[in-house]
């Protein structure tokens, strides 16, 4: 007892740890002392040894002497540990002992704490207090005196409802605001309603207010109830939606109990608005409630609807329907129908019904009470205000008529409507009836007699309406209505009862007494006094009745009518735009108001307007014609043209219709259909072709004229003749009399005599009757004399022209007429403007008469041709001029004309001053100044003439004249830049000329001769840009010979030398032959042109024919005098064409006399090296001896690196092992950087028998050299090579000497990296890996790059209306074996067995699959056409798999699929898809081909391939030079070129799978031509499985067609034996032949050959077949009905059934990746995407970190061009740290990405970014946006500021863009 006191005093005395020690010492002694526990955990707590008196209470709490200290300890322990959760249920605990052993205050005390513990938490105080309730378990708590004192029952509720009515409204806010921002969440408004009834639904806020409403009854407290119950009615109101519908009618009966005991209150404005709603308007009940509403709360929600209610009891009351319009309740929408309907607002009364109806019906679905009276009363005032708009709503008000009676089937107001609409409908008979039956009933129903009586107006029984009438007013004088339907009956009676004032007149006067506010009334007396002639009166009338009713059908167009008419364009749009805004379904309104705005120009507003009134009524060619004139008015001429034609098909006999297709056809120069048009409307013209013949025949003659410009410009000039006269003709009809009909005779006169000019006279061509009339007309009309000194200079013109032949006495014609067609219409202009224009227009006439030549360009430039002389038209047109000036001293186009003429005439004063002049008058024009630049420059002042072209340039930047200005002067002055400036005037669309051709291929060629001449550049070297600009060099070339008169063959040797560099050589001997036809005898430049064609022959292979040239061109060396290196050039180019002939002996002696001439000079190396080589080709003994020993002479005097190595070859061939050591030391002690000896030193080990030293010398190369291909290739020969016995006679020791090189690769030759294939550029760049042969995985890069391909494709596909669908491709082989494919495809099918033993197969192509389906979904011909695509995978089984993607077993591709009725249709459709597919490619950017290809196994009458041009195609294309034929080598044809009178004859087998022969025949075609073996196959039918063996038996000479027949029958020997002949063979062989066989159907003539280059065109007969390397991406075929029919897949069209046709189109979409791939894998560096199509167009690469990378992100994603985002999603960031910038730098080079950003050092000290832009297509200027652009090509870097960056690379790109387009088109 001791230790326990003194433990109780350690506690005291706050020793815990003493305390503790006791504590634990009595346990031990005694373990069942309650009070031992107590003082341990005291001690436990203030020690912090939480756990151990958490077990110490919990044990005291289980002992049998427990009391409440083991909970209070515990209670004050948790509360020390700050455990608020075990804390509170520890205290909750406490309070339940309390509880039990009757410590009513102590509990209560304990709950308080729990409560105040609790407090923050709203949801677990409310459960707390919940407990405290009259149902909880410690309700009698509250009855306990302790403090703080207990609340009341009423406060504690209180405090709960507004816990959990705050808790409700934040947990709704919280969980709206986290879901709203979900993907796929939906409106906010349905989020909210999620959530409320979810939220509400666990939501106890309902049974709180009812408990609280329940203690205020029984605290019977008044006040606290009425505020209590209001607060609960409000809420149940509020979240009755979301009650449970078990329970919805109890809860709706207990709200309407509840408003019913708070309106007898009369305190909550809620109630009165639950108890409005729910009570039908015509409830007795509602008058009262409604007063004593507005009484007790006027600013109530729905006072406004209910004060329009009362309103509305009365009939002649006015009611504001905007108060209610706002008001969200299906009272207050049924109030504002009402109130519509009142204020005769008839479609805003419709409007309006339908929200009323939306809101009863959601009304019924919240509280479930039918609002039945209030709905009847809405549809009727609905249908009602249908019947008011017009009778196109007849049907509305009929149903909704016809809905009030099925609620109401006594509804006498429905039933009357219902009369009147069905009369409306056209059912006249069944409406009277319904009146008719109304009357009968009830005699006295007057609106009955009022509906019958407008029911017999509609039924044209107007006698009979007066009388209903009359009826009716006699039932009711008072009524309105009555007497405006009799006023109108008699109006449309006629005679006296309209006109007399008695009858209709009256009538509408005595209704504006009884209702002046009826609209109808007021438009009828308008129409009286309109008709009477009181205009004031019914101005007036008509005013009153649109002031009523703005939209009113009658008075509103009238009066718009009358403004128009008066010219009040201020009140006709004011009175329109008012109609419109109060309801926008008024077509007269729209279309008045359109053509008000046309009359006022304003196009663009009338085209809105004549859209308004078309939405409503689509047929009104009124309103069509007027918006095609608003289109035409604002530019959009297309789309005028589509309106047109609306109108046209609407009503195709309507006049206007066809001349508003024609003018506007006119406008988009669619002359041929404008015409069209033309005659369509004369057709249709018919009685009124009096009103319409003039002006559709001046139209047509106007037409007529621009269609004689147009053809003329396209080179049609016969045709453009023909326009012209028939323009004349067609005035000539009408006899001239306007300015525009003279007009047109001027035009069709000056374009005759342009047509003269170019084709000289036809007989067929001159209406000379039609000249000679029209002069006489207009001399009849000229009362004026024309001046006379133009009078005199237009006849001594014409009298010249007809002198010296030029002329003819129809042109003398043409030029009179033209000129008093000109004076007349400068009587007829009404301006000095006009006629100075007129005088203008014909001194142009005379002036480009006079030049011959284009008067876009002045001929300044020919200042030096003696020859020219200025024809005396020239005075005219000076003459005209001057006129011109007199009349209008402000025509810059006079001025330009007299600056012209007066520069040919050599009068450069008066020209300048013109030009001058000019430029002063049109200060905007770039024209004068580009004119006064070309006259400076013709006469020596380089510098005025740039300044002056600056100018011109700086006006109009696309100016071509200046651009050619510029181009002369850089050439002039020897610039650089003139290569660029003649490529600008090249490449502006639709302008070019001779002068520009010429000087851009001249300066190209020139340009390429200095780089070849430029011994520091390795020879062969060509940049991109420069090989794109030689390509253009040539085109330009080409253009010039073709158009130009190269009569001096300068033209063609130009374009020689340009295919020469190129590597064209059969082109350019083939252009330097036709060069040499032009060349003179006498012309010094013979030699020239013949050593350029010997040349060209040698290059091209053609060796015999090169002999020939340089034997020709050295006859001629006596008559020239070639300069020594021209001499030197000349001489080895005929040795090596004597050593390529075969003529050895004569190449030596040619050889030794080029040496004797380079005795000393730099070439002496070469020349020996190149004797040595022919010494050692006549292949003696002696020979080779001399051949080595003249080398070893040579090279001692000078170490010529690849004689060296021609010596090293010499000695490995001969095992010379000293010639080779001696060899070998000599090249590496020569000091040649870029010479190799890996090679020579391999072999030299091999020769040494020391492979070791080999392997030794290669592994250091290939270790300095580890990414060169040929490297380790050479190593592998290396291996092969050192098992052979004689190494020093290896192949590549021939290859070695006879190459003669320096040992280097050629990437290495060029200065360049090796060139890798294009596999493997795609592998090492990561964009595809192999997994087998012929199988690629397409890794994420190539993923990017075909998903924009596939974009492309889809976008054009389904713009052509194709639908994709995705088949499968495991299919079974029973459709094939119909079509017959099964067996003709072969080994290219994947074809297996499943576990049934069923064949399978992979598939490769799909015909027979979309057949299959389009036949058993397909019903009917209207179903028709289909166009089916798919994008997939698709297998082959290749035979060899190569060139990675290109010959793959595996492939992804665009296979579409057409279905059409009848062969024209599929035809437009194969053309149709065509054009389609070269958008496609256009769009993705890498030049393509289109050629006529074979259909193969596909089949198919018609067949075209596309193909991307490069070298490293698989196919050969042959094009004409001259015309657009183009085809693949197997399918093209041509006009065979051989000379030669022999025959090659072949033996031809067809052998089965069992080697056994099936078919014999022979072939016989031209010597040195090849077979065409696609041509032959296709002889019989095909099968895959069959093999076919050709095998050369005999050439024969063909010049006797008798011994050709025999000796083909000769070695035809015996049996069943056809022929195929060539058909350009002698046609006596084949006749001879056939007479020589039994069956002369055995014998076929046909085209068995394949076409060559250099062969003629078989399509235009002149130009030539040129062969180009290709890749084909994509083929499209006509199937015609071959799959259809197999698979019977037919169609009933037009009574008989036929076979449906079919196409089909692909495009490889893997190919193309690997396609575009070649085309731009050209430097060895890596890929250049074309930029549609590249994976990423931007990478950025931070050298120093990450920091900026963000904001420099966001800077390219903002770059944007024609207002789209380039970079968006296509800018990826290299973060790879851990490698070098070097490293990461090559990979954006090797990936192709097009931009590469980098920061580095100078980002951080000058926020500028260096950007490397690798595009294809990209020529970019010096400066971009200010910044300087290094580089050229497709290879640019500049520095640019970050703040600089989205501008600079939006003008690079767009710059890429343009040229883009321009090079597709």
């Amino acid at each position: 007892m001791d230790k326990l006191k003194a433990a109780k005093a350690a506690v005291g005395e706050k020793n815990y740890d003493y305390a503790y020690d006791l504590c634990h010492d009595l346990l031990e002694m005694d373990r069942s002392n309650y009070n031992v526990y107590i003082l341990l955990g005291v001690s436990c707590q203030h020690l912090g040894k939480y756990a151990e008196g958490e077990g110490t209470y919990a044990h005291a709490q289980t002992m049998p002497k427990a009391n409440v200290l083991a909970w209070q300890g515990l209670c004050a322990l948790y509360e020390a540990s700050g455990d608020r959760t075990k804390h509170e249920q520890a205290l909750q605990s406490l309070c339940d002992r309390l509880v039990v052993e009757g410590n009513r205050n102590k509990a209560w005390e304990t709950m308080n704490k729990v409560i105040l513990l609790v407090e923050s938490d709203d949801r677990r105080l409310v459960s707390v207090l919940r407990g405290l309730t009259q149902a909880g378990p410690y309700h009698d708590l509250l009855k306990a005196e302790a403090d703080p004192q207990p609340p009341t029952e009423m406060e504690l509720l209180e405090r709960m409802c507004e816990i959990e009515s705050t808790l409700d409204s934040r947990m709704v806010e919280s969980e709206v605001n986290k879901r709203r921002t979900r993907l796929g969440a939906g409106p906010v408004q349905r989020v909210r309603a999620e959530v409320r009834a979810e939220v509400y639904g666990k939501s106890t806020l309902l049974d709180t207010l009812q408990q609280l409403v329940a203690a205020c009854v029984d605290a019977n407290d008044l006040d606290r109830l009425m505020s209590h119950e209001q607060r609960y009615f409000e809420c149940l109101d509020d979240r009755l939606e979301f009650v449970d519908d078990t329970q919805r009618a109890a809860a709706v009966e207990q709200l309407q109990n509840m408003a019913a005991d708070l309106v007898t209150n009369g305190r909550c404005a809620a109630a009165f608005e639950f108890l409005i709603e729910t009570v039908d308007i015509d409830d007795t009940r509602l008058g009262e409630m409604a007063a004593q509403y507005v009484e007790l709360f006027p600013d109530a929600r729905l006072v406004p609807a209910v004060s329009a209610w009362l309103a509305l009891r009365d009939p002649v009351a006015t009611v504001d329907a905007d108060s209610i319009r706002g008001i969200e309740s299906p009272f207050a929408r049924a109030q504002l129908v009402a109130a519509m309907a009142r204020n005769r607002q008839h479609r805003a009364c419709v409007d309006a019904a339908v929200a009323a109806r939306t809101a009863q019906q959601t009304f019924a679905d919240k509280y479930g009470i039918r609002l039945q009276r209030s709905r009847l009363a809405v549809d009727l005032a609905a249908a009602d205000a249908y019947m008011q708009i017009g009778k196109e709503h007849a049907d509305d008000a009929e149903r909704l008529y016809r809905t009030c009676l099925e609620a109401d089937a006594n509804n006498k107001a429905a039933a009357l409507g219902l009369g009147l609409a069905t009369c409306a409908l056209g059912h006249g008979d069944e409406g009277r009836q319904l009146l008719q039956r109304l009357v009968d009933s009830d005699a006295h129903n007057h609106r009955a007699w009022g509906g019958l009586g407008a029911a017999l107006v509609d039924a044209g029984d107007l006698h009979g309406a007066v009388d209903a009438f009359r009826h009716a007013i006699a039932e009711a004088p008072e009524y309105a209505p009555h007497h405006v339907g009799l006023a109108s009956a008699l109006w449309q009676l006629g005679g006296e009862w309209r006109h007399d004032k008695q009858h209709a007149y009256t009538s509408w006067l005595t209704a504006a007494r009884l209702d002046p506010t009826d609209p109808s009334v007021f438009s009828g007396l308008g129409q009286w006094y309109q008709e009477h002639d009181d205009n004031v009166r019914a101005r007036r009338c008509f005013a009153k009745a649109v002031s009523l009713d703005c939209t009113n059908s009658i008075a509103a167009p009238l009066l718009a009518d009358i403004y128009a008419r008066e010219g009040s364009d201020d009140l006709c749009e004011e009175l329109l735009q008012r109609a419109t805004d109060n309801s926008f379904a008024l077509p007269w309104a729209w279309r008045r108001l359109g053509f008000l705005h046309l009359r006022q120009g304003a196009s663009e507003r009338a085209v809105a307007a004549f859209q308004s009134a078309l939405s409503s009524d689509r047929t009104d060619c009124l309103c069509w014609e007027g918006l095609c004139e608003a289109y035409m008015g604002i530019g959009r001429i297309h789309t005028a043209v589509k309106v047109a034609q609306k109108i046209v098909d609407l009503e195709p006999g309507r006049v206007a219709g066809h001349w508003l297709s024609a003018q506007a056809c006119m406008r988009a120069q669619a002359l041929d259909q404008a015409l069209n048009h033309f005659d369509c409307a004369m057709k249709c013209a018919g009685a009124d072709s009096a009103l319409w013949q003039r002006p559709l025949v001046v139209a047509r003659a106007e037409c007529l004229a621009l269609s004689a410009e147009k053809w003329f410009s396209d080179g049609l000039f016969g045709r453009s003749a023909d326009a012209a006269n028939a323009a004349l003709s067609a005035v000539l009809g009408v006899r001239p009399q306007s300015f525009l009909e003279w007009g047109i005779v001027h035009t069709a006169c000056a374009w005759l005599v342009r047509t003269q000019t170019q084709i000289g006279q036809h007989q067929e061509l001159l209406l000379v009757d039609v000249v000679t009339t029209l002069a006489e007309q207009a001399q009849q009309l000229d009362a004026e004399p024309m001046p006379t000194y133009l009078a005199d200079a237009v006849q001594t013109a014409a009298r010249e022209e007809r002198v010296s032949g030029q002329g003819n006495g129809y042109v003398e014609q043409l030029f009179v007429l033209a000129g008093r067609a000109t004076r007349l219409r400068v009587m007829l202009a009404g301006s000095a403007v006009l006629a100075s224009a007129a005088w203008t227009d014909l001194g142009f006439v005379y002036y480009e008469h006079s030049t011959r030549v284009d008067s876009s360009l002045p001929r300044l430039l020919q200042q030096d041709d003696e020859s020219f002389k200025p024809s005396p038209l020239l005075d005219a047109a000076t003459a005209c001029a001057l006129a011109a000036i007199q009349l209008d001293g402000a025509n810059a186009r006079a001025y330009n004309l007299q600056g012209t003429v007066a520069s040919l005439a050599r009068n450069a004063g008066l020209a300048q001053h013109a030009f001058i002049m000019a430029t002063r008058r049109a200060s905007l024009s770039a024209l004068p100044w580009a004119n006064l630049g070309f006259l400076y420059l013709a006469h020596g002042d380089v510098e005025l003439g740039n300044k002056a072209f600056a100018r011109a340039q700086m006006l109009e930047p696309d100016l071509y004249a200046g651009w050619l200005g510029q181009a002369l002067i850089a050439e002039q002055v020897g610039s650089a830049e003139c290569v660029e400036l003649f490529e600008a005037c090249l490449l502006l669309e639709g302008v070019s000329t001779e002068i520009a051709d010429f000087g851009y291929a001249l300066q190209v060629w020139r340009a390429a001769a200095a780089r070849f001449a430029d011994t520091s550049k390795p020879t062969g070297v060509r940049s991109h840009s420069e090989q794109n600009r030689l390509l253009l060099a040539i085109y330009a070339a080409r253009r010039y010979v073709a158009r130009a008169d190269d009569s001096q063959g300068v033209g063609h040797h130009v374009l020689g030398m340009l295919l020469e560099q190129n590597g064209e050589y059969e082109a350019a001997a083939d252009t330097y032959a036709r060069a040499l036809d032009r060349v003179s005898a006498s012309d010094e430049r013979l030699w020239i042109a013949w050593a350029s064609l010997a040349r060209a022959q040698c290059s091209a292979q053609q060796y015999s024919d090169a002999v020939s040239s340089y034997a020709r061109a050295a006859e001629l060396l006596d008559v020239c005098e070639p300069s020594r290196r021209q001499l030197l050039g000349f001489t080895l180019g005929h040795s090596l064409a004597l050593f390529f002939a075969g003529e050895l002996e004569d190449s030596l002696h040619m050889f030794e006399r080029t040496l004797s001439q380079t005795e000393g000079e730099a070439e002496q190396p070469a020349v020996s090296l190149m004797l040595a080589q022919v010494l050692w080709a006549l292949g003696t003994d002696e020979h080779r001896a001399l051949a080595r020993q003249h080398l070893v002479d040579a090279m001692s005097e000078s170490a010529y690196t690849p004689g060296l190595s021609a010596l090293f070859a010499m000695g490995l061939l001969t095992d010379d092992a000293d010639l080779v050591t001696a060899a070998h030391a000599e090249l590496r002690s020569a000091d040649d950087p870029t010479y190799s000896c890996a090679r020579l030193e391999s072999y030299l080990a091999i020769l040494r028998g020391d492979p070791v030293a080999g392997r030794r010398a290669l592994s250091r190369a290939l270790h300095r050299r580890p990414d060169d291909a040929s490297l380790w290739l050479l190593a592998a020969d290396f291996e092969l090579l050192c098992g052979q016995r004689r190494p020093g006679k290896s192949a590549a020791a021939l290859e070695l000497f006879g190459l003669a090189g320096s040992g280097r690769t050629d990437a290495e030759a060029k200065g360049e990296a090796p060139t890798q294939s294009t596999t493997d550029v795609l592998t090492k760049a990561g964009y595809i890996y192999q997994s087998s042969a012929g199988i690629y995985t397409l890794m994420p890069l190539a993923q990017r790059v075909v998903a924009k391909i596939e974009a492309i494709v889809d976008d054009e596909m389904q713009r052509v209306g194709g639908q994709k669908l995705a088949m499968p491709n495991l299919l079974t082989p029973d459709n094939w074996i119909k079509t017959g494919r099964w067996d003709s495809t072969g080994d290219e099918l994947f074809a297996f067995q499943d576990r049934k033993q069923s064949t399978m197969l992979l598939g490769p192509t799909h015909e027979e699959e979309i057949t299959a389906i389009v036949k058993s979904m397909v019903r009917s011909y209207r179903q028709y056409p289909l166009r089916l695509y798919q994008i997939t995978r698709k297998f082959r089984d290749e035979a060899r798999p190569r060139a990675g993607l290109l010959r793959g077993r595996e492939f992804v591709m665009k296979d579409m699929y057409s279905f059409d009725v009848g062969e024209q249709r599929a035809v437009d459709t194969f053309y149709a898809l065509e054009r389609a597919y070269r958008r496609c490619f256009d769009r993705i950017g890498v030049p393509y081909a289109v050629a006529e290809a074979d259909s193969g196994n596909i089949g198919g009458s018609l067949s075209k391939e596309f193909h991307f041009v490069s070298s490293a195609g698989e196919d050969t294309l042959l094009k004409c030079s001259s015309c657009d034929y183009s085809a693949n080598e197997e399918r093209a044809q041509s006009v065979a070129s051989s000379n030669s009178n022999a025959v090659d004859v072949y033996r031809g087998v067809i052998t089965n799978e069992k080697a056994q022969t099936i078919r014999e025949f022979r072939v016989v075609v031209p010597a040195q031509h090849r077979l065409n073996l696609l041509k032959i196959k296709s002889a019989w039918p095909a099968n895959a499985r069959e093999e076919l063996k050709m095998t050369s038996i005999a050439t024969v000479d063909a010049s006797n067609p008798a011994s050709v027949c025999q000796s083909i029958l000769a070695e035809s020997g015996s049996g069943d034996i056809e022929y195929l002949i060539d058909e350009s063979i002698d046609g006596r062989v084949l006749d001879a032949l056939r007479d020589g066989v039994e069956d002369a159907c055995a014998v076929r003539a046909k085209d068995w050959r394949l076409a060559q280059t250099g062969e003629t065109c078989a399509r235009c007969k002149h130009g030539k077949l040129e062969s180009q390397r290709a890749i084909e991406v994509g083929h499209i075929f006509y199937l015609g009905d071959k799959y259809s029919k197999a698979m019977d897949l037919n169609v009933v069209y037009q009574g008989q059934r036929s076979h449906v046709q079919m196409g089909c189109y692909g495009i490889g979409i893997s190919r193309i990746l690997q396609a575009a791939a070649e085309c731009s894998n050209a430097d060895g560096r890596g890929l250049r995407w074309p930029v549609a199509i590249a994976p990423y167009l931007a990478t950025i690469v931070p050298l120093d970190g990450m920091d900026h990378v963000a904001e420099l992100y966001s800077v390219l994603e903002g770059v944007r061009i024609h207002n789209a985002q380039l970079f968006k999603s296509n800018i990826v960031v290299d973060d790879r740290d851990y490698l070098s910038a070097g490293f990461r730098l090559h990979d954006a080079q090797l990936l192709g990405i097009p931009v590469t950003i980098v920061m580095g050092r100078r980002f951080k000290q000058m926020s500028e970014v260096e950007v490397q832009l690798r595009v294809p297509m990209l020529a970019l200027p010096q400066h971009v946006a200010g910044i300087a652009v290094q580089g050229d090509g497709y290879e640019h870097k500049a520095y640019v500021r970050v703040d600089k960056l989205a501008e600079f690379l939006a003008c690079a790109f767009e710059s890429h863009l343009q040229r883009q387009q321009l090079a597709e088109s």
